[in-house]
């Protein structure tokens, strides 16, 4: 793949991590009756993937090995094109001969495609999986404030001890320390927000 069609293919590839950005958000809230949409900025929607793989340390690094894993398995692919393994994994005939770049371009198909499979599950699966967790946890009352909590200062001098669900620019979501529902505050009627010890 030269470098000039993988310029072309940033772009398709950024617009594809935003919109399972916004399925994975949309699928997430929705189990928690909340529309994210109407909560969100522009900016949060664009910047929502790239947050979402950064926020955990785990994340990040699976994606990195998993970039440099796709990367070896191709290095791997264009130097043994003879092995069994290799032609079934790529689908190419036992008897059919094929240049080194009609074989490139079907390595390139095919780790793409494989990728961006892989972006799916991760995206789908922290919306369902994350947000039916964490709505059975607040319906049964089993957050932990004790790990988790902190404690939401108003513009007002109003405090609350609560569990943060989330944040954006434009408002925190949280539940109060003994409630079962979910609160939305705009961000500029917040003073401070401190980790409970």
């Amino acid at each position: 793949m030269n470098n000039e069609h993988l310029q072309r293919l940033l772009p398709f590839g950024y617009i594809y991590l935003v919109i399972m950005g916004i399925i994975k958000e949309s699928i997430f809230y929705y189990q928690l009756d909340i529309n994210i949409l109407k909560f969100s900025s522009i900016m949060d929607i664009l910047i929502s993937p790239i947050a979402e793989i950064t926020a955990h340390p785990f994340l990040l690094l699976f994606f990195i090995v998993l970039v440099l894993l796709l990367y070896f398995f191709k290095k791997y692919s264009l130097n043994h094109p003879e092995k069994k393994f290799i032609k079934k994994y790529y689908k190419i005939k036992e008897t059919e001969n094929i240049s080194k770049e009609e074989f490139m371009k079907k390595i390139d198909q095919n780790l793409i495609g494989f990728f961006f499979a892989m972006l799916i599950c991760f995206f789908l699966g922290f919306g369902i999986g994350g947000g039916n967790f964490l709505s059975k946890r607040i319906k049964n009352g089993d957050l932990k404030f004790e790990k988790y909590g902190q404690t939401l200062t108003f513009n007002s001098g109003e405090k609350k001890e609560i569990y943060l669900i989330n944040t954006n620019s434009l408002y925190y979501f949280y539940v109060v320390k003994g409630q079962k529902t979910i609160e939305i505050s705009p961000i500029g009627t917040i003073q401070s927000i401190a980790k409970n010890k």
